[in-house]
């Protein structure tokens, strides 16, 4: 009887092996592998010690050495000099966004757009002030409207005003007054006026004028002439509630979220008129 060649044999236990449950073939592979690893281990262990001879170890750099300091020193600066550009290139994007939407709204360009770093927050909690890094040297000046992120009213510049610095008076302190506004209404209806003050607590309320629903998220923009015209129709904030005072139970009172918000309030623009000289 003639007996079956090898290559049968490995191709029929092959098969098997294919068709085979995984958990029959897990306990053995690994010894498996290393069995028929076993005649290539010379030849790999060549070649291990020929790569060692043409590219030899780099030793550990002893980094208290004058040398290792010096690295050190280099890649920190390097780094520092890295982080900075990574910075200043942020603050021009959100530069040129502010810009770029204020842009949008002004297309006869009746008004030049300044840049301004928001450099502190002056004031008590009651009447808190902003601090901008322009002032008059690039043509601002009392009265000037600032806003954020394109339409989101901000305030307007009040005195003390420097030539490099100004001061705001945000809509979100009881100082701005009382301000005219609408609500606007998304769906094309008729726009209700309200009258928008801060109270004491620093919470943003408008008083309507009639009793209707107004549901969250409606948009409330500026409508009072006591504020020059590049104020008119900019955004005060958006509606996150309401509220009906004891002694006038027939009036709702809004309470306000105020568009631009002085948590993270980095970079603003002011709106002053075309051909204004500094001074």
């Amino acid at each position: 009887m003639r007996r079956p060649s090898r290559a049968l044999v490995v191709g029929i236990l092959s098969t098997a092996c294919a068709f085979a449950p995984s958990r029959f073939l897990a306990p053995w592979t690994n010894d498996l592998g290393s069995v028929v690893w076993i005649p290539f281990a010379p030849l790999g262990f060549t070649f291990s010690t020929v790569r060692v001879w043409l590219r030899p170890p780099i030793a550990d750099l002893d980094l208290t050495s004058p040398v290792g300091r010096h690295l050190v020193s280099e890649r920190d600066r390097y780094r520092g000099l890295w982080h900075s550009e990574r910075i200043a290139n942020d603050e021009l994007r959100k530069r040129l966004e502010s810009v770029s939407r204020a842009r949008i709204d002004e297309p006869e360009l009746t008004v030049a757009l300044v840049t301004a770093p928001v450099i502190a927050l002056d004031g008590s909690a009651r009447n808190p002030l902003l601090r901008i890094g322009q002032g008059t040297n690039a043509s601002i000046q009392v009265g000037d409207i600032v806003l954020y992120g394109g339409d989101a009213l901000v305030g307007r510049i009040s005195a003390p005003i420097s030539g490099t610095s100004a001061t705001v008076i945000p809509v979100w302190s009881p100082a701005s007054g009382r301000m005219d506004a609408r609500v606007i209404d998304p769906s094309g209806g008729p726009n209700v006026a309200v009258q928008v003050t801060v109270g004491a607590d620093g919470v943003m309320r408008a008083e309507l004028a009639q009793p209707i629903e107004v549901p969250n998220e409606i948009e409330v923009r500026l409508s009072d002439r006591a504020w020059p015209p590049g104020a008119q129709g900019m955004l005060l904030g958006v509606v996150k509630g309401s509220e009906r005072a004891d002694q006038r139970p027939l009036r709702k009172t809004l309470i306000l979220e105020p568009a631009a918000r002085r948590v993270g309030l980095d970079w603003v623009v002011v709106k002053t008129p075309v051909g204004r000289r500094p001074v």
